[in-house]
């Protein structure tokens, strides 16, 4: 007995290991089951086949992992061996599992609860339990599946207080809040995903194994939040991990995620050749769930390039796996899948019976992000069926679902941004249906809905601050990860202003720096989950009505002019004020393609950048096309407030040239918003701040010190930041030329070395109005690390140093957000920082929009680098007419405090645009103001 035993063990040790070595552990069982038989210990003999099943099962040989539990249950029935029996069953069960057997599998494993139930063995029954809990996922029953689950867990938290270092046990407890997690994942509740997800990978710490997918999972989370750069890394560290184990359930999984990861990213032949792997993978082990989600994604990539009959046989395999296996999301997802094919088809009755059939499902299952997806399809086949009241139901349905999604997103304000990039498809349909009904009013209500959701709930609700909740332990592991990056920006930015830097050590140094971005916004993430209490419920989102559109409109010279850009064409709703005081509202559809009015704005902001002389014929165009249908509507001398979308924020309106030959900028003063919902917000904010009679503070940094020895930059920082490094000795003179303009006790002034990152994060929530005369540089691939050149520390501080206060001197755009900042008005006299990426139901994400995260209403910033002897008179002339408004604006139906700011603005860029030398816009139209311009 002692001999069996012990080969046993030395079975489960190979099998458990994290190098889990399956050949020896299948030699050890095979050996302990001969022994048994030898000895005549026919309770080992059974134990033995179990575990050698088990191992068999891991390693996908399913059929043979079924044999040897047969084997095992003709031993243990013929000893009454209910134990045994038990055990046997449940890996009967779990083998059935993997093989899409599910109605074998509940047999097996009600077989196995029933007998250990009778034994009242916690342990073993949260086994079986456990894999119950299993098939009821598999099959989209999900509150059945949580409530198996949560017993599981109760059960093995009890047994493991009762031996706390079983490591088998707390493997078990980890496995247990692994599945839990997955089912929130299901769900769309991300933040209680992360959490567990976290719980299980610090038991497995301690477990000395590893819980198969684990790392998929995280990567999932962060892949449905909008950010496939990390969860790229999770999913090839999980396939690492499952090859080295030889795995090749796991490693299919692996595979299929990563393959997902390319079709969101367009690189389509790598998708296909990756899920070709996983299928291969898949087929040798014979698990039906894993060939039909490789076929289903490898259908998905097929239909994305339009080659639909390849995508239509690729469906159609996976759907016919799904039904076998009683997948009931699967086949959701799949019938979803073949209605878009046949609606592209123009199939139209048949797309609707499937995304009917699919529409149940997902809510049979409770699957909220598949069931707004299909939702927001469903809707577009009805509207193609005529049937609009159908279309409607449909479209208010997925919006639904999103807004309660929303509320469950893991992270701050920038993952709740990208969380919602790729939902804006049925809240502009809506919209479009409801003008189609004359139904503007609540057209633009959704509308509105679809546009700077992230602003407004931090202007409604407050920002989230991690800081102040983190453990000394988080606080040390952040400072760490902070440490790091400031080392790598530090080392980047040295090796790029040598005279020939090492293009080796560039490019070590930049994946390093990638890698250590990464690792920070995997950190803040899951800090979120981990601090429940940072959560901020979100009510309803209480956008613009036309009644209180009035209000952002002080007189019947001011107009707002929103724009919805949809892939096939662009809605402008226009709102003025009539004669009894109330908004008027008019829509006006522009007949040109996403596609089409992308292409013109960037090569008219190319022109102008460029200074290209033969900009004036797409400057007429682009005006005839935006704002010539309203014209009629708007008031002579109108201020306009412009809410682009899309490819209109990088349109620069005020350089659009009307019919009469003049800019749009000679004619109207002009602001920019995210949406009017936030501007109402804005301007309810700011109130307080316009009532007060302190003299406005200045904080202003100008030309800070780029270190020793740089000459110029190298080529490769031209590329990011449009322009040379070098010094900026106009900066400086802008910025001391802006003190006469304040109240010299209350302002600061910092230059060259003074200017430092420190000094602006500890010193600019202090000041009214903050002034940035420094190089921007744009990070277009992530737009939250574009970033503010400041003061260059001297040397390079080390990634574990211990001061707190270590700082690159490149204030980037997420440092921003963190910051807690009280200013009226931001300045970036720098190149490009009104630019960044648009993230669709953002607006513009970058520089900017973390200013406004951070408490600033109003920033002014470039679209293009500006030359530095006309930005220093622009702005100087800017901040004079700011602080002297009195006399130019003042009379009985112009109040003095409407719109200053954009007023100071366009003033200043006339005066540059009046002297004839400098009359192309590239001198004078570069800077826009975004927010609140009163």
């Amino acid at each position: 007995a002692q001999l069996i035993t012990a080969v046993i063990t030395q079975g489960a040790a190979s099998f458990r290991a994290a190098n889990s070595d399956e050949v020896l552990a299948i030699r050890a069982f095979r050996l302990a089951y001969d022994l048994s038989i030898r000895f005549d210990d026919q309770k080992r003999a059974a134990f033995s086949l179990n575990n050698l099943a088990r191992v068999l099962r891991r390693s996908g040989r399913y059929e043979e992992a079924l044999i040897e539990c047969e084997k095992g249950l003709a031993i243990a029935r013929m000893n009454d061996d209910k134990e045994s029996l038990a055990f046997l069953f449940t890996t009967i069960g779990d083998v059935q599992i993997e093989l899409g057997n599910t109605l074998k599998a509940q047999e097996a494993l009600s077989q196995s609860l029933s007998l250990r139930e009778a034994t009242g063995n916690k342990t073993a029954i949260a086994e079986t339990a456990f894999s119950l809990g299993r098939l009821e996922y598999q099959q989209g029953e999900y509150d059945r599946s949580f409530a198996r689950f949560d017993r599981v867990l109760r059960l093995r938290e009890e047994a493991l207080k009762e031996t706390p270092t079983d490591k088998n046990l707390i493997y078990r407890l980890a496995q247990t809040h692994n599945n839990i997690g997955i089912l929130h994942n299901e769900r769309g509740d991300y933040a209680q995903a992360l959490s567990h997800f976290e719980k299980a990978r610090a038991l497995v710490q301690n477990s000395g194994r590893e819980i198969e997918n684990l790392l998929l999972n995280f990567g999932g989370v962060y892949e449905k939040q909008g950010n496939p750069e990390l969860a790229i890394q999770y999913y090839q560290n999980d396939f690492d991990l499952n090859q080295k184990a030889n795995n090749k359930a796991a490693m299919a999984q692996s595979l299929i995620n990563i393959g997902l990861f390319y079709h969101t990213q367009k690189d389509f032949d790598r998708a296909l050749d990756v899920l070709g792997q996983a299928l291969k993978l898949s087929e040798e082990i014979k698990q039906k769930d894993l060939r039909s989600k490789a076929h289903n994604l490898s259908g998905a990539v097929h239909f994305s390039r339009k080659n639909y009959a390849e995508a239509l046989k690729q469906f159609e395999q996976s759907l016919k796996l799904r039904e076998e296996i009683n997948d009931r999301e699967g086949v959701a997802d799949t019938s979803h899948y073949l209605a878009l094919v046949f609606a592209e088809q123009g199939d139209w009755a048949r797309a609707a019976d499937l995304a009917e059939r699919a529409t149940t499902l997902a809510q049979q299952i409770g699957k909220p992000e598949l069931f707004w997806r299909i939702n927001s399809t469903a809707g577009r086949i009805y509207l193609a069926l005529n049937q609009p009241e159908k279309a409607q139901a449909a479209w208010r349905q997925a919006i639904a679902t999103i807004e309660g999604l929303r509320d469950k997103v893991a992270g701050g304000e920038s993952e709740s941004q990208t969380f919602f990039e790729n939902k804006t498809a049925p809240y502009l349909a809506l919209a479009e249906l409801l003008l189609a009904q004359n139904k503007t009013a609540t057209a633009l209500d959704y509308a509105e809905r679809a546009k700077a959701r992230v602003l407004l709930d931090v202007l409604q609700d407050g920002k989230r601050n991690l800081s102040k909740a983190l453990t000394p332990v988080e606080q040390e592991q952040e400072r760490r990860l902070n440490n790091e990056l400031v080392s790598l920006n530090t080392q980047l930015y040295s090796e790029r202003a040598r005279s020939q830097p090492n293009p080796t050590r560039l490019a070590t140094l930049s994946v390093h720096l990638e890698k250590a971005r990464i690792a920070g916004e995997d950190f803040r993430t899951r800090l979120y989950a981990a601090h429940p209490e940072l959560k901020v419920r979100r009510g309803e989102a209480k956008t613009l009505t036309l009644d209180e559109a009035a209000g952002l409109l002080p007189d019947e010279k001011t107009a707002l002019l929103n724009y919805v850009v949809t892939l096939e064409r662009v809605q402008l709703f226009l709102l003025t004020k009539a004669k009894d005081g109330s908004a008027k509202l008019r829509v006006y559809p522009l007949t040109i393609k996403r596609e089409t009015l992308t292409a013109k704005v960037e090569q008219f902001r190319g022109q102008l950048a460029g200074r290209d002389a033969r900009f004036g014929k797409l400057a007429q165009e682009l005006y005839a096309l935006l704002l010539k249908p309203a014209q009629a509507e708007l008031p002579p001398q109108a201020k306009l407030m412009i809410v682009p979308d899309g490819p209109l924020w990088e349109l620069p309106f005020q350089a659009l040239l009307t019919a009469q030959g003049r800019y749009l900028l000679e004619d109207h003063v002009i602001a920019y918003a995210p949406s009017l919902t936030v501007l109402r917000e804005m301007m309810k904010a700011s109130q307080g701040k316009e009532n007060s009679p302190a003299t406005q503070s200045l904080f202003a940094i100008g030309d800070p010190a780029l270190g020793k020895g740089i000459p110029e930059h190298t080529k490769s920082l031209m590329a990011l930041s449009a322009g040379s490094l070098e010094q900026l000795p106009e900066a400086r003179t802008q910025v001391e030329a802006l003190q006469k303009f304040y109240d010299a006790n209350r302002s600061k002034v910092f230059t060259g070395a003074a200017a430092e990152e420190a000094t602006v994060k500890a010193e600019a929530g202090k000041f009214n109005v903050l002034h940035f005369a420094a190089h921007g540089v744009l990070n277009d691939r992530s737009p939250l690390y574009s970033y503010i050149v400041l003061a260059q520390p001297e040397g390079v501080p080390a990634a574990d140093s211990p001061k707190q206060t270590t700082e690159d001197g490149l204030l980037e755009a997420w440092e921003i957000m963190q910051m807690d900042l009280h200013a009226d008005l931001v300045v970036l006299s720098a190149c490009e920082t009104a630019r960044g990426r648009v993230g669709a139901g953002e607006g513009m994400i970058g520089l900017t929009w973390a200013l406004f995260v951070a408490g600033v209403p109003t920033t002014v910033v470039s679209q293009w680098s500006v030359r530095a002897d006309k930005t220093a008179d622009l702005m100087v002339e800017f901040h004079r007419l700011l602080q002297k408004p009195g006399a130019r604006n003042a009379s009985p139906s112009r109040p003095a405090a409407e719109w200053t700011k954009a007023e100071a603005l366009q003033q200043a860029a006339l005066k540059i645009l009046r002297n004839g030398q400098f009359r192309h816009p590239f001198y004078w139209a570069g800077f826009v103001l975004v927010g609140q311009p009163r």
